[in-house]
């Protein structure tokens, strides 16, 4: 197999790349977009969370339980249960 080729048999095909620039664009937008959007709502939970079990020394145990609890659950799994909350994507 051809590294640098222009093919579909290459690791890059070129010649699809060039022909949907707006595609991926399109997708590098959406994705940046999204990935926004999680990084800014983990940020808005866990600031406060942090802060607070900071001042509060006594919430620390607690807030570690319940953010502990929530890292174990598999990411897969719990895609399945926000589905009839938020969709499959963003929701407007």
């Amino acid at each position: 197999m051809l590294v640098a080729a222009n093919g579909p048999n290459s690791w890059v095909w070129w010649e699809w790349v060039r022909t949907h620039g707006d595609t991926i664009a399109t997708a590098t937008r959406e994705h940046l977009v999204l990935t926004f959007y999680a990084v800014g709502i983990g940020l808005l939970i866990s600031l406060p969370l942090g802060l607070l079990a900071w001042r509060w020394r006594w919430l620390a145990g607690p807030v570690f339980g319940l953010t502990g609890s929530l890292y174990t659950i598999p990411s897969l799994a719990l895609f399945a249960l926000l589905i009839p909350i938020t969709g499959l994507g963003r929701t407007c």
